[in-house]
């Protein structure tokens, strides 16, 4: 994430068709590289059809099986020259806590600012009064005064979706133009089926970088 020169890198592992998704992100994570490296890059596709079947399978097993930092382009989106705005979605939990100091630090590195972003379903919380809480809750709350203190400058989002939270996240990066999304990572298979669809379809759909901290980095 910092302007520095960076050499040019080499095939490490190649698995030949017919193409096994599982084989291909193990016999990557075991290679020495991987094992040594601080943040892995990937790309993944908002494509339909073999292309986004391939590369999607990957980005999900890749999600689910690296215990790493993951940083995923989009295939046909376009990677930012500077970091100057990041998003961070949360869902106040503390492993987002967690993660979200993480990307504190490093956006105070950048010198960019962050946008703390909750989803709050329409259906659920249709009320006023509770999107009045809840944007009272986010401006008093601890994430907002750690980040201050930190020295960047964060503005807290809350969002009353219609779509569901991806949908709302990426429609609403696209309109700030945002440079990054960083997201805490689910911890586990399970809690991709019960919790972590969200985070599967921002990779899947984002068109801009996509970084992921998972549980204990």
């Amino acid at each position: 994430f910092k302007r520095k020169s960076v050499k040019p890198g080499k095939i490490v592992t190649q698995i030949p068709p017919p193409y096994n998704v599982r084989a291909y992100v193990r016999a990557l994570l075991n290679t020495p590289y991987a094992k040594r490296a601080h943040l892995l890059l990937a790309t993944t596709s908002n494509r339909s059809g073999l292309n986004r079947f391939l590369l999607g399978s990957f980005a999900e097993t890749l999600l689910l099986t690296c215990h790493k930092p993951l940083l995923f382009f989009a295939s046909a989106g376009k990677v930012p020259t500077s970091i100057k705005t990041i998003i961070f979605p949360t869902d106040f939990s503390d492993e987002s806590f967690r993660a979200f100091k993480i990307c504190v630090k490093r956006a105070a590195a950048l010198k960019a600012k962050v946008l703390l972003f909750y989803a709050v379903n329409q259906k659920t919380f249709d009320s006023k009064l509770t999107k009045r809480y809840l944007e009272e809750k986010a401006l008093t709350d601890k994430w907002v005064l750690w980040a201050e203190k930190s020295g960047v400058r964060i503005t807290p989002v809350i969002e009353a979706a219609p779509e569901n939270p991806a949908t709302a996240l990426i429609h609403f990066a696209v309109k700030k133009k945002v440079h990054l999304i960083v997201m805490a990572s689910v911890s586990s298979p399970v809690e991709v089926i019960l919790a972590g669809s969200t985070t599967r379809q921002v990779v899947r759909q984002a068109p801009v970088p996509v970084w992921i901290i998972p549980p204990g980095n």
